[in-house]
């Protein structure tokens, strides 16, 4: 970890030494801004376990969750189909008896919320098309309230995509439903504004490291 953090500081610091880089164009800006959603999802998020088996069609497996915070449970489906059940309610979640599921023929993905109640009851099932399945589960801790920042910051390379309800329309047009387009900013201004936002965030984040 202490690795990664040197690397992620190093790295920063170079764009700090040279900002005329960032402000080279629009495809820069943007591959910056990606760039920092992935380092991003490296610090916020960690893979704690993984658990793997082989279930026989129509017959289902249950894990106990006891973790707290915010966590990602990934199943993948390794061969044929597995899907996944979750429910604070019971320890034995099933396809007709719980809070959150995924029933897809690939990678199956549900987000536990700190807020709900433990332990959390998992619950793995065979799909009955398919003799058999064999899986692998991965369960992320994932920190809340950041990605939110990041994400916000990739969407302000796409500002000009975004409407708004008219303010101080009539009540008429409300009944219509009548938007209009966010005015667009001047070609520098809006630069500006992008570049100061990105050298904020990477201040932010090299300042959260070194505390």
């Amino acid at each position: 970890m202490l690795v990664f953090r040197y690397c992620a500081l190093m790295s920063w610091k170079g764009l700090l030494w040279k900002p005329w880089v960032m402000a080279t164009n629009f495809n820069t800006g943007l591959r910056i801004a990606v760039g920092l959603l992935c380092l991003q999802q490296v610090f916020s998020e960690s893979l704690i376990q993984t658990v793997s088996g082989t279930l026989l069609a129509e017959n289902i497996t249950f894990y106990r969750l006891t973790g707290e915070g915010s966590l990602r449970l990934e199943l993948h489906s390794l061969k044929g189909d597995a899907d996944l059940y979750v429910s604070s309610q019971t320890l034995q979640p099933s396809f007709d008896n719980n809070e959150l599921k995924s029933e897809t023929c690939g990678l199956d993905v549900i987000e536990v919320p700190s807020t709900m109640d433990r332990p959390v009851g998992i619950g793995i099932y065979g799909h009955p098309l398919q003799p058999k399945a064999v899986y692998k589960m991965d369960i992320f801790f994932v920190a809340e309230g950041e990605v939110d920042e990041y994400e916000q910051l990739f969407k302000t390379f796409h500002y000009y995509d975004y409407y708004e309800e008219s303010k101080g329309a009539s009540d008429s047009q409300a009944k219509q439903g009548s938007k209009k387009k966010v005015p667009l900013e001047t070609s520098d201004d809006s630069e500006d504004s992008v570049w100061w936002t990105i050298l904020v965030t990477i201040l932010k984040f090299v300042l959260e490291i070194i505390v």
